[in-house]
């Protein structure tokens, strides 16, 4: 479209909001902390612990056949257990070992793509080398950036 400048835009969002997206990276919106347990927690401790933190997602480490991998555990896998009578089934029976992660040096734009085209409303934060979870990136993380912008003027 003529006059329309350069770069990525979103859909009802104005250029001044998606260009501070690109020049901001998902370590500057993010989360810095995530909440972790182990393979063997019961889920019912897993939902007392996302309550208490207020948090949707809890990283499980020690999954896998070799106890080295990890997965997530969401606020609706636990409500899905205790519905099912399984509350007291361990976190690594249920955690998912394919959900969406983003490196913390990457694009806040690109974070927010990848939120929309996934229609994914938090991301696993990994550290850029190590693929270590460093935290978690929400819609609202992002939401509060787009409004900041739109305040600050």
């Amino acid at each position: 479209m003529a006059g329309r400048p350069p770069g990525p835009t979103f859909h009802g969002m104005s250029h001044r909001s998606a260009s501070t997206l690109d020049r901001l990276a998902v370590s500057d919106a993010m989360h810095p902390q995530i909440l972790v347990c182990a393979a063997g927690t019961p889920l019912a401790q897993v939902a007392q612990m996302m309550a208490a933190e207020q948090v949707h997602r809890v990283v499980v480490e020690g999954t896998g056949p070799d106890a080295s991998g990890w997965g997530i555990v969401s606020d609706l896998d636990v409500v899905a257990a205790g519905v099912g009578g399984r509350a007291s089934e361990a976190a690594a029976a249920t955690a998912a070992k394919d959900f969406l992660t983003v490196s913390a040096d990457e694009k806040l734009s690109e974070a927010a793509r990848l939120m929309v085209e996934h229609d994914a409303s938090h991301l696993i934060v990994v550290h850029p080398r190590l693929a270590r979870a460093l935290g978690v990136l929400s819609t609202l993380h992002v939401a509060s950036v787009i409004a900041a912008t739109h305040l600050a003027t």
